[in-house]
């Protein structure tokens, strides 16, 4: 499915999902959302027990109007692709083809600053940041590899991440720790 079905789909089953449309939703959320950004889905979530997608989807709606949750995939995963990490857009371009050719039931959904992958989860994370591309891994807790460090600030299912520069580092090994993230997911 592609990014903006899956919103329409979310958006079209709210009520049925959550009890509340998203009118009632926006309604219910904007007088006692945090002003402050840093946390508001995590807020959601702990508030009225949602999930990741709910509440980045109602917060969305909040922010832009559902702009950028509705935002067509390749001008998402474009922007990211600029200025100092414009030279990464060769390599975001072969992870992503190696990650889709791990199977059919691979969905990509770009967001504003990253691409997540799904399987029946988010599996794996993409991100570009100051020249490097951090790669998110769901991986089952405690994995250990060299090539893993643990994500500050992570989300509930990604805690580890892999940083490469450049297409030569997107190995066997790597794509191993991608195929696990991936079987587990």
């Amino acid at each position: 499915m592609d990014p903006k079905a899956y919103v329409e789909k979310m958006i079209a089953t709210l009520k049925e999902r959550t009890g509340k449309s998203m009118e009632e939703w926006l309604a219910e959320v904007r007088e006692t959302l945090p002003a402050e950004k840093k946390g508001r889905v995590k807020w959601l979530k702990e508030t009225y027990g949602m999930g990741q997608n709910t509440a980045m989807l109602i917060l969305g709606h909040l922010e832009d109007g559902g702009e950028q949750m509705r935002g067509e995939a390749p001008s998402l995963v474009d922007a990211q692709y600029t200025k100092e990490n414009a030279a990464l857009r060769p390599v975001y371009d072969d992870l992503a083809a190696r990650i889709q050719a791990l199977g059919a039931d691979v969905a990509v959904r770009p967001c504003k600053t990253y691409v997540p992958f799904y399987r029946h989860k988010t599996f794996v994370s993409v991100r570009p940041f100051k020249g490097k591309l951090h790669i998110g891994l769901a991986v089952p807790e405690g994995t250990e590899h060299q090539r893993l460090s643990p994500i500050e600030k992570g989300s509930e299912r990604i805690k580890v991440e892999a940083v490469v520069t450049a297409l030569a580092e997107i190995d066997d090994e790597l794509m191993g720790l991608i195929r696990q993230a991936y079987e587990v997911n």
